[in-house]
């Protein structure tokens, strides 16, 4: 495994995972095999972590616009979007903590945008008064019990701290 850390925010990668971390101002921390461009404009005021186990495109909406549409059967995508700071008071972000991630939370209605065969879930959180929303794809939602278990495993090596 290799950690990539940027703005407070840091995951485990397998091997052959390509990750970025962008952060609020725009820094960007990457693991990737080919070069990762800056993300398109975003309506997250935050940072932004896409991790796959397939190779990430340069160009991609936080939401993974761009990257599902490269996603082969039995690929995960992870998507980590830090909210305003003043979201987290709101109902939407209630929940405290990083969520689990279960084969029973998938489903193909949770996708951001409609995607043939493959499945969705979405949570919104916060940790240490940061808000997030969770979202991660896996390839094929008939198959999606060892996506979801590999899925739930890099999920639970994400670690947030406070913001200084």
């Amino acid at each position: 495994m290799i950690r990539l850390a940027n703005s407070g925010i840091s995951i485990d990668l397998p091997r052959r995972w390509d990750a970025q971390i962008r952060s609020a101002g725009g820094e960007l921390t990457s693991r990737s095999a080919s070069p990762l461009a800056p993300l398109d404009a975003t309506p997250s005021t935050g940072s932004v972590l896409h991790a796959g186990s397939f190779a990430l495109p340069a160009e991609r909406g936080d939401y993974g616009s761009g990257a599902v549409e490269v996603m082969g059967g039995s690929d995960i995508l992870i998507c980590l979007l830090e909210h305003e700071p003043e979201a987290a008071a709101t109902a939407l972000f209630r929940r405290e903590g990083l969520p689990s991630v279960g084969v029973a939370d998938f489903s193909p209605e949770s996708m951001q945008r409609a995607m043939p065969g493959m499945s969705g879930f979405q949570r919104f959180f916060q940790v240490a008064g940061r808000p997030f929303c969770l979202y991660v794809v896996v390839g094929h939602h008939v198959t999606r019990g060892p996506l979801v278990r590999s899925a739930h495993a890099v999920v639970q090596t994400i670690s947030i701290v406070p913001k200084s």
